[in-house]
């Protein structure tokens, strides 16, 4: 018989499976099956290939105890474009560091310094928005970028933009088979 939270009135949760235990039709009887219509390999650049999960418990700690590496891809760049989105950013990096998160950060080039609070900063040739000139824009897909990112070894990509940077990112994290997160924080009206 199953416990209850009385608490809230909840079931407990169901047991972790790890991914061994997911694939196997034994263990579990709707096993995940994906379907490619053209199955192909990854368009991964090489690096360090992960260990196979053998206790889910053990490996989600140790995730959550290391200091992750995260790629920040923010446009227009929050260290010269004075708003909201400035100051939410510039704490964003500062909290991160504070947790002892590695952070380096990829921006328009303009006002750009080396580092702030301890995160790299790469700025990015940019230019003008045809309709706010004011807001500099960013591809973001130099040689230079994609081997900054490359070296850095990122755990995730964030790309946050109301501009064309997220696809710069986009094409990052698929190269370097990363995974990606992607926020918007601006209303652009046209």
């Amino acid at each position: 018989m199953a416990a209850w939270n009385t608490s809230i009135l909840l079931p407990p949760p169901p047991p972790l499976l790890s991914r061994a235990a997911v694939a196997t039709p034994a263990l579990n009887p709707y096993p995940l099956r994906l379907h490619r219509r053209h199955p192909q390999k990854p368009l991964c650049l090489p690096s360090e290939s992960y260990p196979a999960d053998t206790d889910a418990d053990a490996s989600s700690a140790s995730l959550d105890s290391r200091p992750r590496r995260i790629a920040l891809f923010v446009e227009p760049s929050p260290f010269a474009y004075v708003s909201g989105y400035k100051n939410r950013f510039q704490n964003f990096i500062k909290y991160l560091r504070e947790m002892g998160d590695e952070v380096i950060v990829i921006t328009t080039h303009e006002g750009v310094p080396q580092e702030f609070y301890g995160a790299k900063l790469i700025g990015s040739w940019s230019f003008p928005c045809p309709w706010y000139q004011k807001v500099p824009l960013s591809l973001a897909l130099s040689p230079r970028i994609i081997g900054e990112v490359a070296r850095f070894k990122p755990d995730i990509i964030h790309a946050s933009s109301p501009g064309i940077m997220v696809f710069g990112a986009l094409i990052i994290a698929k190269l370097l088979c990363v995974p990606l997160v992607m926020s918007y924080h601006t209303h652009v009206p046209m």
